[in-house]
């Protein structure tokens, strides 16, 4: 699930959205649209990929009569693939996005797809065709067409990870 709001598709933001509303923490007058609460986020995806966590600013009502841990009640609306692990009262200028101070994204593919495609193969005649004598590997060491692989077949779905860091400003 990607985290920006589309109408037509299901998505991170939304889904919280959705919980936030559904809680009290985001009022009824302001559900219809998360730029009333000046929803913002550290980071962003795209659709299709999947992000490890990231840091959602906005504006929300924090105590809610009879919600005496509201982090758990929210997740109790969330569906079991999407966690909020807290809640951090901040400065009103506080932005996830402007206030970020680095993003690190990690790619993660299977190995097999780092393997130089079988001579003879359609592939291989469609790199020649177009001039690749070599085959560059991540150590970048070429992988020339006479060298055997050496990789493994291993390896972990595509996905993308968000590590946000952010500047605090004090404590609440």
């Amino acid at each position: 699930m990607q985290i920006q709001p589309h109408p037509n598709s299901r998505t991170i933001e939304g889904v919280l959205f959705d919980a936030l509303v559904k809680v009290g923490a985001v009022s009824q007058d302001n559900a219809d649209n998360p730029v009333k609460v000046s929803l913002g986020r550290a980071a962003r995806t795209d659709a299709g990929v999947h992000a490890a966590g990231n840091v959602v600013s906005m504006k929300v009502i924090n105590v809610i009569p009879g919600v005496p841990n509201l982090v758990a009640r929210i997740n109790e609306e969330l569906p079991p693939e999407i966690r909020l692990w807290s809640i951090l009262r901040v400065q009103n200028s506080f932005n996830a996005r402007t206030t970020c101070d680095s993003r690190k994204y990690s790619y993660y593919f299977p190995s097999y797809l780092m393997v130089p495609p079988k001579p003879g193969s359609g592939v291989y005649q469609t790199l020649i065709e177009h001039g690749a004598d070599t085959i560059h590997i991540p150590s970048g060491q070429p992988l020339r067409r006479s060298q055997p692989p050496r990789m493994t077949y291993g390896g972990s779905a595509i996905t993308e990870s968000h590590l946000s860091s952010w500047l605090r400003y004090g404590r609440p």
